[in-house]
């Protein structure tokens, strides 16, 4: 299928929307996530922190796909959630002495090691404390591409309403909402460039 016919069949696409109850998780709704993904969709789910989008991380047009819906320059990598340090490190290269640092809830840039799509040199990784996100990715068995669920220069937010109105008027829409309604106000995660020799804060 050629770049045009594509785009022409994601735009015809329209997202359905699925309530979740994250203090129970429903097997089901996670395994028909997992194979959605697996099919190349993009799915807005609850995270630990804000509402993101999630696609698997090693397929492009699956990336593209984000980068379509949110407006964002692909110039601008994504980063990665891995459900734990032995699959951070199938796609980054981490030293003995950094691994106590992925075990926070932070994210990390570290020098990539396995190639995924529109990513350079290095790669921001996190381990997220999600029961629902890690469940997905045991579903699957492989990282996710992860952003936040806004358009591109806008702030991210825990109101899945006030996303649900951004992205319905959106020409190319994610596949699947998992609706956990409002989340508690919480910070992104801080962002900690491990490249270099001493450890920089890149977001607070």
């Amino acid at each position: 299928m050629n770049r045009e016919n594509l785009d022409e069949k994601m735009k015809n696409m329209k997202m359905t929307k699925i309530k979740i109850d994250l203090d129970n998780l429903d097997k089901k709704i996670i395994e028909k996530t997992a194979l959605i993904i697996k099919k190349g969709g993009v799915v807005i789910v609850p995270t630990d922190t804000v509402y993101g989008l999630i696609a698997d991380a090693r397929n492009e047009e699956a990336i593209r796909k984000i980068f379509k819906i949110k407006n964002r320059a692909f110039t601008k990598p994504m980063g990665i959630f891995a459900g734990d340090i032995q699959m951070a490190k199938k796609y980054v290269k981490i030293k003995k002495e950094q691994e106590v640092f992925l075990r926070s809830a932070d994210t990390f840039v570290l020098p990539i090691k396995k190639k995924l799509p529109f990513q350079k040199n290095a790669l921001a990784v996190r381990i997220p404390r999600s029961d629902l996100i890690l469940a997905i990715i045991r579903a699957l068995d492989f990282s996710l591409a992860q952003t936040s669920a806004n358009l591109s220069g806008k702030p991210s937010t825990n109101d899945i309403e006030e996303i649900i109105k951004i992205f319905k008027n959106q020409e190319i829409q994610p596949d699947l909402i998992l609706d956990a309604g409002k989340l508690p106000k919480r910070k992104p995660s801080k962002i900690i460039d491990l490249t270099r020799k001493k450890p920089k804060i890149l977001r607070k």
